[in-house]
Order: structure tokens, then sequence, then C-alpha cells
């Protein structure tokens, strides 16, 4: 944690040159997902488009200055899955099976609870400032359980991109997920799954989930997965799939959850890419009592996945599906496990997951993430952010996590530090932390290119910030396109702020297309409120707005009223697809999958197309 700091406006010229899981809509399962906070909880980051690191949305801003928060003070959003009907079953002939023997605990020096609690926040600020070691490391001393300690806290440059966190020291995330609270209380409930079907939960103790990783985790050895090897997870909201993260973080296997609506195409790239060796997956899902045929996907995308091996067969319903040479049945496999498998003792900067997001050219980049440090990240920010309502005699001892299970739902060159609230800006980071990427997975160009080129000496998150008087960060949305406009640079933030501004102008979007004269101009997409009035009226005044707010070659040529736009689940407008739609490439619209809703994209073609007669029949 380090104290939020500005850096000053630099002018167009100076920007660099550039060319609630709501389970009805993004899950593949319906109902809410309660679980009992674990003491040191880790659960897998965020999905296409999404990041541990969170701060509110809301006020415009100018994106020609840098928001420097020396300190991110993220909230883990994060979720588990549920579990199958036949898995259901494997559990209960399971229950009996309470010998599990648990790892001792080493490297805990102080209660977890005395190390949350160090201060007032303002105090915790000004010690992660002023010294990140001694911060950071007596929180991994006392909230982690270590095989061997590590010997230094920090090792960052951001000039370089090299991130390492807790170097020398070896664990592993099942054990601090899952041991340490089955030697206390094996008995506990871990995991409460409200199934799709109304009125039916299925709750599972610490033992049962340990007994169940385990089984998983031997199956997983026996089909010839090793430490490092990469593990596709593709499955709907379940304990298993819960099971399945902490399986692979078991034996040292690397996963990669894939959204369990996602289609074969993107499945499969996201398998190349990692070249993952096995899929665990579902026969099918359920969803608002609707099929979901994942089986089906999944053998569609490995048709073009030369590196599979194998694919492991859960069975959510009682439906058959076909099996092929591929083709592994998964609860049969490991019943024949046991309930023992010994950890995999993993280097602190071991890769732990890959995170893909969809990424802003289409192709889906895959971020790496380790093991210590974004195990203590989410235990920390978990805890912090839910301190208030989880704490022992406050009546609660759940947390509901909403999001699939993906989810867990930085401009200038350097400068001055701006004091002061009620200020906007580019939002970067000038101090590295444990749970931030380490890079782009086969491409470590790409991550310094497009998190640590852009300003030096600083993480650039791709966002344009407001900041408070109060101190409070919004976030205005992303800066990452700039629209060169007769020589003059423009970041399309800073229009779509103008626009917005308007009473009447509910979201906005504004991208470059070519221009015969100017070369490049821009072109704006907007939402009105439904008591927005005349949208001719509305649009000649955002026009104007525009102009005064900055310049008149800053006003859009075109401006497109549109029901709304075409948005990722997380809520990031795609606006490649609005500028595939505007230069006539819809036939090559490349990844799609994150769009909350695919339809979107018919409607504005629609809506583009009427705007297009009208001007012609005007000529």
């Amino acid at each position: 944690m380090h104290a939020p700091a500005l850096l000053p406006p630099r002018t167009p010229s100076q920007t660099p040159e550039k060319k609630g899981w709501d389970p009805r809509r993004s899950g593949s399962e319906a109902g809410p997902y309660r679980t009992r906070a674990p003491r040191s909880g880790w659960w897998p980051e965020g999905g296409d488009g999404a990041g541990l690191a969170e701060t509110p949305k809301g006020a415009p801003g100018s994106p020609h200055q840098i928001l420097a928060p020396e300190c991110l003070r993220a909230s883990g959003k994060m979720a588990a899955r549920g579990l199958g009907r036949s898995l259901g079953r494997l559990l209960g002939s399971l229950s009996w099976r309470s010998g599990q023997p648990v790892r001792p605990l080493r490297g805990v020096s102080a209660p977890a609870a005395a190390a949350a609690q160090p201060g007032s926040y303002q105090t915790q600020i000004a010690q992660a400032a002023r010294e990140p070691a001694a911060f950071w490391g007596q929180l991994a001393r006392d909230m982690l359980v270590w095989d061997i300690p590590y010997h230094t806290v920090w090792d960052c440059d951001f000039s370089s991109g090299k991130i390492g966190w807790f170097l020398g020291g070896q664990l592993n995330v099942s054990v601090n997920c899952l041991d340490q609270h089955v030697r206390k209380s094996p008995e506990s409930v871990a995991l409460i799954w409200e199934r799709d079907e109304p009125g039916t939960e299925v709750r599972i103790t610490y033992r049962e989930l340990l007994e169940t990783t385990c089984r998983l985790a031997n199956t997983l050895k026996r089909h010839g997965i090793r430490r490092g090897d990469r593990v596709a997870i593709y499955m709907p909201v379940s304990p298993l799939a819960v099971a399945a993260m902490l399986a692979c973080a078991r034996v040292g296997a690397v996963h990669t959850v894939v959204f369990a609506g996602f289609s074969a195409e993107s499945l499969a790239g996201r398998i190349n890419d990692a070249k993952c060796k096995v899929v665990i997956t579902f026969n099918q899902g359920l969803r608002g009592g609707r099929v979901v045929e994942l089986k089906k996907i999944v053998d569609e995308a490995v048709k073009h996945c030369p590196t599979i091996q194998h694919v492991l067969v859960a069975h959510r319903t009682d439906n058959k599906v076909h099996m092929g040479r591929l083709d592994i049945p998964l609860e049969q496999e490991m019943a024949k496990e046991d309930t023992v498998c010994a950890p995999e003792s993993m280097s602190s900067e071991d890769m732990l997951f890959l995170l893909y997001t969809s990424g802003s050219t289409g192709t889906p980049k895959g971020l790496v993430h380790t093991q210590a440090g974004y195990l203590l990240y989410a235990a920390v920010t978990h805890r912090w952010e839910n301190q208030s309502t989880m704490r022992p005699g406050s009546g609660s001892t759940r947390w509901w996590g909403t999001a699939d299970a993906r989810w867990w739902t930085p401009g200038g060159k350097q400068g001055n530090v701006v004091e002061g609230g009620d200020v906007s800006g580019a939002l970067c980071l000038s101090q590295a932390w444990p749970g931030m990427a380490r890079t782009i997975y086969g491409d470590h160009q790409r991550f310094l290119e497009a998190y640590f080129k852009p300003y030096p000496g600083y993480y650039f998150t791709g966002d344009g910030a407001y900041r408070t008087k109060g101190g409070y960060y919004q976030i205005t949305g992303r800066m990452d396109d700039v629209i060169n406009i007769s020589g003059h640079r423009l970041g399309t933030a800073e229009i779509e702020d103008s626009m917005a501004s308007h009473p009447a102008v509910a979201e906005t979007a504004v991208i470059g297309y070519p221009h015969d004269i100017k070369g490049e101009a821009a072109f704006a997409f907007i939402v009105l409120k439904d008591n927005a009035g005349d949208p001719d009226l509305v649009v000649k005044e955002v026009r104007s707005a525009v102009a005064n707010k900055i310049a008149k070659y800053a006003v859009p040529d075109q401006i497109l009223v549109v029901k709304r736009l075409p948005k990722t689940r997380s809520g990031k407008v795609m606006r490649r697809l609005l500028r595939k739609i505007i230069t006539g490439r819809v036939q090559d619209l490349g990844d799609t999958t994150t769009l909350e809703d695919p339809h979107v994209i018919m409607e504005i073609l629609k809506v583009y197309q009427k705007y297009k007669d009208k001007q012609t029949a005007a000529q």
C-alpha cells in the first residue's frame, strides 16, 4: 500500500504513438454461491478483460495527467464453482475416509489476525510506501505456510519489467488453502453450492474438499501431468472446479480457467497458446434450466489442439455423451485414487496460473501469475475488504462470491508529483505489488510495451482516473486509443468524457478511422438516457460540448446514436469491434466470445447501415 500521487499534464505531442458473476449471464450455472472464507484463502483471479485490482468507476477526467497511486488498494473479487450430481454421490462415498494426514505447519510466526490490523488504514498506507519490504514481508511471514522461508522480500525493476517477490521461499498453495484448515477444523464447511435446481444445495467440508483435491491430483499424475505442465479447466460453477484448480496447484501444474460459455474456437486458441496437455470438463452444464453441451464444445476444440493428450470428463447430468480415445471418465478414475497426495513444494515465483484476456487486438494474451505473491495478495485483500462482516462475533462467517471462476468477479513522461484532489489523469503505479502479473506468456516484449513503456518508471494500468477531494480513485475508462487528427493527437477517453458531460448522454465510445484529408477522424457512438428527448438536438449539443471543452478539431466527424455498446461481461467496451463495423471488416471480428451479448453487433450494424443510407440520400 502506497500513498497516492499525481504527475502533471503533458501535451498531446508527448503521447506515445499507437496504431455481481451474474449466473444468468456469465456463468454456466445459475443460483448464488457462498463460501466460508479460509484464513489464508486463495481463489483464481479474473477472466477475459478482468483483474484482481479494482477501484470504483465514476467521474470524468483528462487523460493528460498521471494519477500514480503508489499503492493499489485492491479488492479481490474471488469466487469458486460447484459440484456435479455424480461427484456429489462420489463425495458421499468418500465421507467415511477421515484419516487424511495433514501436512505440519511451518513458518507461522504470529497469528494472522494481528498482521491484518497493524494500525489504522492511513498508518498502513504510510508504512507500505515508506517500507514496502517490511510491510509485505511481515504479512508473508504471518499469513502464509512456508516449506522454506524466503530470503528476499522483493526484487522489482519497472524499467525492465522484472518483478519478483519472496525470493528463495517455497510453499504449496493447496496446503495454504486446505491442509491448515483440515488440521484445525476438518468438518467445518468450506463451500456451499446453490445449484441450478431450485431448493437444493451441497455443503462441502474442508476434509471432503481436501480428499477430492488429492484424488483429482493423483488422477492428473497418473495421466502424465507433472510440475510445470499446463491444464485447461473448462467447467461450470462447481466445487469440482475448485478442486481442479487446487489439484493443479498441489502437483505443481499450471492451470488456466476458460469460461464455460466460450466457443470451441476460443477454447482451442487458449489451449494452443498455453500448450495444455489436459482439459478438465463436464459432460454438460446447467444454466437457468438450460443444458449447455460442454463436452461437444471440447470435442470440437481439441480437433485443433495437438498438445492435448487427455480429456477428463466429469458428470453434471446423467445424460450420456460421446467418449472418444482421448476421453477419460473422471469420477471413475478418481474413485481408484488415494485421498492422500504429497504436495509439490513450489518456488515463490513459479507459475501458478494463466489468466487469458481478450486483448485490444482480439488476440488473447495469457497473463502469468505466480505462487506466493498472488496467494498473499488474495488473502490480504479478501480479509481487509471483508473484515467488518467476517470478524469473529460479527454474526457472519460466509462470503458470497457472485463471479464465475475466472474472477476471484496508470499519462506523460516522468515529472513532478502533483498533490491534491479533484484532479484527473492516467492511472499509474510507481511501485510493484505481490499480486501483479509477471509477464504475458510467451511474449514478454508485449508485456513491456503494454504496461511499462508508455510512462517509463511506472506501471500503466491503461485506465484514466479521477481522484476526488476525499482521495478516492474513480476509473473513467480505457486510454489505450489515441487519434491523430490533422497532426493533433487526442486520447479517445478525453473526447468521450466531454460528450458524457451532457446530461442526456448515458454512455460514449470514440474510435479513430482513416480519413483522406485528416489522416484520422473520430467516430463517436453514444447511448442516450431514456428521457433524452430529441436525439438530433442532443447530438448537436454534444458537438458543441466537445468544441468548448477541448477544441473544434476534436469534434467527431460522425456521431451515431445506438441503444447499447458492445461490452464484455466485466463491462469493458470492445472498441475494436466498433472500428471493424465502420471500416467494413465485419467478416473478421476476431474473438467475440467475451461479449456479454453477441447480438449487439447486429443491432449496431443495422443502425449504422440506416445512418449510411440516410447520408447517401442527402448527398
